[in-house]
């Protein structure tokens, strides 16, 4: 649902931005963002934009001080 999406995302943005060690999305989220991104169905374009807005979110949430690698990764998905 467009609610687990959001769930989701607002769990991938603590972790990326509470563990530094963490620079990118985990496989989960990742795997999620590539279905999305391959749905020819139509059906799924509220969970799309529920996923576009969530990285986003953990774009713009991220420590000044955050490496530029954990930037470029989630920048990438965009």
């Amino acid at each position: 649902t467009v609610e687990e999406v959001v769930v989701l995302m607002d769990i991938e943005g603590a972790r990326l931005k509470d563990i530094l060690e963490v620079n990118s999305l985990s496989e989960g989220a990742a795997k999620l963002g590539y279905s999305l991104m391959h749905d020819e169905s139509g059906q799924l374009v509220e969970h799309m934009k529920s996923y576009l807005a969530g990285l986003h979110k953990i774009l713009n949430g991220l420590p000044k001080d955050a490496p530029q690698k954990k930037y470029t990764k989630v920048a990438n998905l965009l």
